[in-house]
């Protein structure tokens, strides 16, 4: 997985007040997000009337497509006219199993905006390994504390529902005999 964070400063200079800018940055935001559907908001120069700064966030499985999200994304803020971009910071942070090695010395494939677009190669996984056996005591076929032969045979749940080899019903577990069968008499 990779993330994307940019931080960008505007210049909006039309603005006069606090309410001017905020009515500025959140068209700026409604679009972007409405565009790209993204994590965007103000993340600095709260309380200066005419400089702003965004920070919004992009994720995917590929460096690449990240990496040309977030320059089409600070290109579309750049196009829509309503305030100048002054300056963009960018990072790209490489999560989990996708991390790559070499990352900290920058030796590793990595595109640049100006270049083309990478090509769309899948990398093969490894393949998974057999796990060892093990043995658990749900796995074995006699009940636990239980001795193994014909009297722990009759004792257990299942041989009380089935009939005997003589076609009779085995007596419940109080000990009576089938519900449906009443003696009388002595």
């Amino acid at each position: 997985m990779v993330v994307g964070v940019c931080r960008v400063s505007l210049m909006i200079e039309e603005s006069q007040s606090l309410k001017d800018k905020r009515s500025v940055l959140r068209r700026i935001k409604d679009r972007v997000n409405q565009k790209y559907n993204c994590a965007i908001a103000e993340v600095g120069d709260p309380d200066v009337w005419q400089s702003a700064q965004l920070g919004f966030a992009v994720v995917s499985n590929e460096r690449g497509f990240t990496q040309s999200m977030v320059q089409k994304i600070l290109q579309f803020i750049d196009d829509l006219a309503l305030a100048k971009v002054i300056d963009d910071e960018q990072d790209f942070i490489d999560y989990g199993d996708g991390a790559l090695e070499g990352s900290s010395r920058g030796d590793y494939p990595h595109w640049e905006p100006d270049e083309p677009s990478p090509p769309l190669g899948r990398t093969a996984l490894p393949k998974p390994q057999k796990l060892a056996a093990v043995d658990y005591p749900w796995d074995c076929p006699e009940p636990a504390g239980v001795p193994p032969g014909p009297a722990a045979a009759a004792s257990t749940p299942e041989s009380l529902d089935r009939p005997d080899d003589k076609g009779r019903s085995a007596p419940d577990r109080h000990g009576q005999d089938d519900p449906g069968e009443r003696k009388f008499g002595p």
